[in-house]
């Protein structure tokens, strides 16, 4: 079945254009027309141009209908029992928004009115011409009064009656017997369009196809854009994207031409649906949608799946599409207003290549989920698929059973990054990062497990392996003579398991370790999704002694609002504030604005991502006590005191 309208997603068109194809048959016609006229044969044009419009409408008319209704197997419109609401009321709800398309009527073999979705029409004949050549499989167009009494013409001499055949199904939703189903539309605006254009140009052929063309591609559109478009975001939705791959995959192999799909999925959407609302969830993917509509090209096709978007890329190769996921990720890795306060847009993204990866759209897209996959475990932003990630999905299921035996047989390996007093540059502290020595992988960064922790109900343990280590290290190092801190962080599930406070005194006891000298760092996101549960954790940890740092500050809902809600000792800036900030007068401005504020409420702040020499010497200026990154030194083995680790960018002047 041929599509009855067009859908522009991503600057293109993803299926059937019909009105390309109107235009292009409404050009051959007018040619024609002008020749003949010139010839003397413009009588004869009009009416074989008459003819081909109406039959052009009774086409379209059975296949605008069938988006909505469905066809059986012979390719034959079938309507579902009147007794079936739901379709019914969809159809109904269309209609209301038309002001072209007056009633849809369905009718038996007699010529009984089975339903009229309007109720206008139902006490009307049908005429039997047309229900006899419906019952024989022919559909009837007309344009103008019908005649005969009761004869069905809101509009008058602009009624555009089109009856076709249908099957109907009974009340069992079994076909049952054959039938009419009718559209009666409005043509007055036709006649009116084409009386002004005969006046001023005298073509009075040409112009009625166009009008009448118009009308149609505007009942086409109504009846299809449901199916057709995602309607919370306007791109395409599964269906429409899976055709439009259908017509492209086929014509890039003749032409020997390449293609690529790529899978973008929005990293945060699950924690903004729980803290804030699906409301706020749903700005979040109008948002995204609209960031991807930027970067495609005309040909490419985009579409939206739950919390994840689907790209085929007409005619590109593998750097092409890296190159596409780069501007993409960059452009969505952004703060940006939702709910109460700003939200931090995080994405990451896979990418098949055709033929390469596959040579069909489901091989291409599991390849790009598999992709996609190991972006998120190995952390990176994308992966592109290479042979071998299929089982991917299996090894994550083995990931997360090694992972439950690792953090009992004592695989887990406590690594730590130093947080340095910015005026003399000596370690003030630590931060704890776990690292797993996998016996067959090799040492697995966090971003490796951590996914797997949470999917798995794995991190509860993790978070307090990570405490233990980190009370074992304090009480190693006080009675070495260091007197820093070590910070670790808790996950949102840990935040609102009220037994880890006594987990966390039994450890400090185990230890012996000083509670002054161990600090819990928490997210905003994860506190904010449960405030008061969070709040009753922190404060009874606050209670053992361990002070408590709010990570990621800024990135989160409303900072400055959660902030005196929160038992918080210290605030960690996050590095998107700090990057820019020896250069920026906006993050400058910024920074000083939080630094008055944590000063009034008698804070202490770590600021992150400090990589130069330049970021140092402002922060330090502006009166930033701690910081944190690369500048200072690599996460390290905690297997001796942080004093004697090498601080390579910490200046010599303040050694």
């Amino acid at each position: 079945m041929g599509t009855t309208a067009s859908l522009d997603v991503g600057g293109t068109r993803v299926r059937g254009d019909p009105e390309r194809r109107f235009r292009l048959r409404l050009g051959a016609l007018l040619v024609a027309g002008m020749v003949a006229a010139f010839a003397g044969g413009a009588a004869t044009v009009l009416t074989d141009v008459r003819g081909e419009l109406l039959s052009s409408a009774g086409r379209d008319a059975a296949d605008s209908l069938a988006m909505v209704l469905g066809e059986n197997p012979a390719g034959e419109l079938e309507a579902p029992p009147v007794t079936d609401a739901s379709t019914w009321n969809t159809l109904l709800a269309d209609l209301g928004r038309s002001r072209a398309v007056h009633d849809i009527l369905v009718w038996d073999a007699s010529g009984t009115a089975l339903l009229s979705l309007r109720g206008s029409l139902a006490t009307a004949a049908l005429r039997p011409d047309a229900l006899r050549k419906a019952l024989s499989g022919e559909r009837t167009v007309t344009l103008g009064r019908p005649a005969g009494p009761g004869a069905r013409a809101p509009f008058g001499a602009a009624t555009l009656d089109v009856v076709l055949p249908v099957v109907l199904r009974g009340a069992d939703g079994a076909p049952s017997r054959r039938g009419a189903i009718e559209v009666v539309s409005d043509g007055r605006p036709v006649l009116e369009a084409v009386r002004r254009v005969w006046i001023e140009l005298g073509a009075i052929s040409a112009l009625l196809i166009l009008a009448l063309t118009a009308l149609i591609l505007h009942l086409a559109n109504l009846m299809t854009a449901r199916a057709l478009r995602d309607p919370l975001t306007g791109v395409a939705n599964l269906r429409h994207f899976e055709t439009a791959a259908a017509g492209m995959l086929p014509r890039l192999a003749r032409h020997g031409r390449s293609a690529a799909v790529v899978v973008v999925d929005l990293s945060r959407l699950g924690n903004v649906n729980d803290a804030l609302g699906h409301r706020a969830g749903d700005a979040l993917l109008r948002l995204a949608a609209k960031v991807l509509r930027s970067e495609t090209r005309p040909g490419d096709v985009l579409a939206r799946v739950g919390g994840q978007f689907l790209t085929l890329l007409d005619e590109a190769d593998a750097e092409g599409a890296e190159a596409f996921a780069k501007r993409v990720l960059a452009s969505l890795e952004r703060s940006v207003h939702v709910g109460p306060g700003p939200v931090r847009l995080r994405a990451t993204a896979g990418i098949a290549v055709f033929p390469d990866h596959g040579s069909t759209l489901d091989e291409l897209r599991a390849h790009a989920d598999s992709a996609l996959r190991e972006a998120k475990l190995g952390g990176f932003p994308f992966f592109a698929y290479r042979k071998g990630l299929g089982h991917s999905t299996a090894e994550a299921l083995a990931l997360e059973s090694d992972l439950a035996a690792a953090i009992v047989q004592g695989e887990l390996v406590a690594f730590g990054q130093p947080v340095v007093a910015m005026g003399s540059g000596e370690v003030a502290g630590v931060e704890l990062l776990a690292r797993w020595q996998h016996p067959e992988r090799g040492l697995l960064a966090p971003g490796a497990f951590i996914p797997q922790a949470e999917e798995a109900g794995l991190i509860r343990e993790l978070d307090r392996w990570a405490f233990d280590a980190a009370a074992a290290a304090v009480a190693v190092w006080a009675g070495q003579g260091f007197e820093g801190f070590v910070s670790v962080n808790l996950s949102a599930q840990s935040l609102t398991d009220r037994s880890l406070p006594e987990a966390s005194r039994l450890a400090l006891e185990r230890h012996g370790a000083p509670p002054d000298r161990l600090v819990v760092e928490v997210t905003e996101t994860a506190a904010i999704r449960d405030l008061q549960g969070s709040r009753n954790v922190l404060e009874a940890l606050r209670e053992l002694g361990l002070r408590i740092a709010l990570d990621d500050f800024g990135t989160g809902y409303s900072s400055l609002a959660y902030l005196r809600r929160l038992p918080v000792d210290l605030i960690k800036i996050d590095r998107q504030f700090t990057e820019h900030v020896a250069s920026q007068r906006s993050d400058q401005y910024l920074v000083r604005a939080l630094m008055t504020y944590t000063r009034g409420l008698g804070l202490n702040v770590v600021a992150e991502g400090i990589e130069t020499e330049a970021q140092h010497d402002w922060l330090e200026h502006a009166g930033i006590e701690l910081g944190q990154g690369f500048l200072y030194g690599v996460p390290g083995p905690l297997d001796r005191p942080p004093v004697t680790l090498p601080v390579p960018g910490a200046p010599a002047r303040r050694s």
